[in-house]
């Protein structure tokens, strides 16, 4: 029985052992095998490797950008508060300048009124004067309304023009003159050498000196002088002004007791 049983386990396990050592023979990796799988695993490792360092300077290179960035939007918000601030600053100019310019258009439109109440001052002064020059003078009056009413002129010309007119009627209480002009003497127009003496006196002399006179304010006309010594002293200050006699000291007949005749610019 004993028998039986040892030959059944000899036939039984010695296969199953045989089994498992060719089994365990066909498992066991060459030394080949073990080279390749050891380049593999180097190749793979030094593949990951450089993966890592890609990816390591592709990290850097967007932290770089990202820190620029930052600096840049620093950058940037502060010239935008920069800016902020010149933009309200600008915008205080903005309003002072249109407040002025308002101002401005006020001033301007008030401006012409004036100049037009300047001419017609002026053009009183010359109806009240001595009736010397009236021609040019009133002459001067009308060229001043013409321009106020011309609009390609400035306002500034306009009162240059105005301040012009001005100065010339200034000038005339400077001078003393001569010029040829025609009155009416008694009813009579007669041709007559003017003696302007600024805005003192006006005196005339015939053209053949035999009539002489004066501007009478008070009556407002010409009227003839018959005194001998008036008459000569008249003669000679016409010709002292038209430069045909030397400077003298002459008695003539106005406010003033006597009036040293000089001939000015």
């Amino acid at each position: 029985m004993q028998i039986r049983f040892n030959n059944w386990a000899f036939t039984t396990i010695i296969p199953y052992i045989i089994a498992l050592s060719a089994l365990n023979s066909s498992a066991e990796p060459s030394l080949n095998d073990i080279h390749q799988t050891q380049k593999e695993k180097i190749k793979l490792m030094a593949e990951n490797h450089q993966s890592i360092e890609a990816l390591n300077q592709e990290t850097n290179k967007i932290l770089s950008d990202h820190e620029k960035n930052l600096e840049e939007i620093e950058s940037l918000k502060k010239y935008n508060s920069l800016l902020r601030e010149q933009i309200k600053a600008q915008a205080t100019q903005i309003n002072s300048a249109e407040l002025r310019i308002n101002k401005i258009a006020v001033t301007e439109r008030k401006i012409p009124p004036l100049f037009l109440d300047m001419i017609e001052d002026l053009e009183g002064s010359i109806d009240q004067s001595l009736p010397f020059q009236k021609t040019e003078r009133r002459h001067r009056i009308e060229q001043l309304k013409v321009l106020m009413k011309r609009p390609n002129l400035s306002l500034s010309e306009q009162y240059q023009q105005i301040l012009e007119a001005y100065r010339v009627e200034s000038n005339y209480g400077k001078a003393m003159t001569t010029y040829r002009d025609a009155i009416v003497l008694d009813g009579e127009e007669l041709q007559v050498d003017i003696l302007q003496l600024g805005r003192l006196a006006l005196f005339f002399s015939t053209l053949s000196r035999e009539r002489i006179g004066m501007w009478d304010a008070s009556k407002q006309s010409w009227i003839e002088l018959n005194q001998s010594s008036f008459k000569k002293n008249i003669r000679s200050a016409i010709n002292i002004a038209k430069g045909n006699e030397p400077e003298d000291l002459l008695v003539l007949p106005f406010p003033s007791s006597s009036l040293k005749i000089k001939t000015e610019e």
